[in-house]
């Protein structure tokens, strides 16, 4: 899995939240075909977010695999990553410790 693909997942979460108040917003019969079209929009998007999931929880060194929680499904700054890690972490150290590994890959 690329960087790009990880990055999606916070773009998932908000699209799928979205959505979701788009199908509770629609009403009428009108709104059925669109409220379809939208629930598939939102189980593809799901979908999305478990694979991106499941790749993350795949790997196998616990460290990198806090890094990935921390940025991608938790959505942090790089910053925000070194300050959850915790020890003598700064946000450039977690950074390369995380590009080292995904461009092994």
């Amino acid at each position: 899995m690329t960087q790009a693909e990880l990055q999606e997942y916070a773009q998932l979460k908000k699209e799928i939240a979205e959505e979701r108040a788009r199908l509770k917003d629609i009403r009428g019969s009108k709104g059925k075909g669109i409220a379809a079209t939208i629930e598939r929009k939102i189980a593809k998007a799901n979908k999305r977010q478990a694979e991106i999931e499941k790749y993350i929880c795949g790997i196998d060194d616990t460290f990198v695999r806090r890094i990935a929680v921390a940025r991608f499904i938790e959505g942090r700054s790089w910053w925000g990553v070194a300050r959850k890690i915790g020890g003598n972490n700064t946000a450039e150290s977690v950074r390369k410790i995380w590009f080292r590994w995904i461009n092994k890959k």
